[in-house]
């Protein structure tokens, strides 16, 4: 008989009071802060989470080296700690410009991106979309975002929040607008009435599924399960998979809503086949992305099966990291 999965520990009133009264404070200051110097305020908490927690800061370090995004130790640690700063400015997004964008002003916010006909399949002709994109810059926007710029409704899929008071909040801040969500728990049935009904979902598809919903793909050339969710809603309902993303562009404030070609693929006989394919052009288009803004994704996730993960052969050398 197997080992039995450890039930994860829920937080204790304590440790949900604190987070609580911490990140409280955070968004008190940052309302009276510009943009930029509330970013400045964020790359000074990254940079102190990229020193004391070591954990995280190893993992990054030794993804980022897998991947080949920097030939060398220094080149990586360079980049993970920019990463760092760059997560953190995510909670700037989140509770500053996130909660103050409306319909009125979010082309100041936000300008559209990349690939014509998805473009114009998303915007001008209004069809229903299946969104998928990576943990980049500030991906919670999306849905929000999509339903301010074409009147529509967009559903994501949430993960209950361990601290239930930020999930609260969280929710206050994301479903405005036309933006939905619903339970991990049950979440296929209602992305599918969803798409059935004409409207448009959102999905992040860039994090390790484990086996019982993911299929085996590459990425950046290693092993990594991938969701195979947004392929079977494809073959189910013939809506086309849009990649998307949002990252931040150089002036504070500001992001870019590239859309790259979207994916669709006729139905053959082998719908496992099938299924493989559209999961592995996933995959590549989150690569893409993740390339294009190594700063801005989260490399501290476990993704690959060949890293950091149990009953896998560990990656040999990524080298020892070095302080400094």
């Amino acid at each position: 008989m197997g080992k039995r999965k450890k039930k994860k520990k829920s937080k204790s009133s304590l440790q949900i009071f604190f987070e609580s009264f911490w990140l409280g404070l955070f968004i008190r200051s940052v309302e009276n802060l510009s943009v930029g110097m509330s970013y400045s305020l964020a790359d000074i908490l990254g940079a102190g989470a990229f020193l004391f927690d070591k954990r995280h800061r190893v993992r990054a370090i030794q993804h980022i080296l897998h991947a080949g995004m920097a030939s060398n130790q220094q080149e990586a640690r360079a980049l993970a700690k920019r990463n760092f700063k760059s997560l953190a400015r995510l909670a700037v997004d989140t509770f500053k410009i996130d909660a103050e964008m409306t319909p009125d002003n979010v082309e100041k916010h936000i300008k559209v991106s990349g690939s014509k006909q998805a473009i114009k399949l998303a915007f001008e002709d209004k069809k229903p979309i299946i969104a998928i994109a990576p943990h980049l810059a500030n991906f919670a926007f999306i849905p929000t975002v999509y339903a301010m710029m074409t009147d529509r409704t967009m559903l994501s899929v949430i993960r209950p929040y361990d601290n239930p008071r930020l999930g609260e909040v969280m929710k206050r801040i994301q479903v405005r607008y036309g933006s939905e969500q619903c339970s991990q728990k049950g979440a296929m049935k209602s992305l599918l009435k969803a798409l059935q009904g004409g409207n448009s979902i959102g999905m992040v598809v860039d994090q390790h599924p484990g086996r019982k919903n993911g299929v085996e793909t590459t990425f950046f050339g290693h092993p990594a399960l991938t969701h195979a969710s947004p392929a079977m809603l494809h073959l189910k309902t013939g809506v086309p998979l849009c990649p998307v993303a949002m990252p931040r562009t150089d002036k504070p404030g500001t992001f870019e809503f590239v859309f790259k070609d979207p994916i669709t693929l006729t139905p053959s006989k082998d719908r496992a086949k099938d299924i493989d394919i559209i999961a592995q052009k996933c995959a590549d288009a989150m690569e893409e992305f993740v390339r294009a803004y190594p700063e801005q994704w989260f490399w501290p996730h476990r993704r690959w099966l060949n890293i950091n993960r149990k009953g896998y052969e560990r990656y040999q050398n990524p080298g020892k990291e070095t302080d400094g």
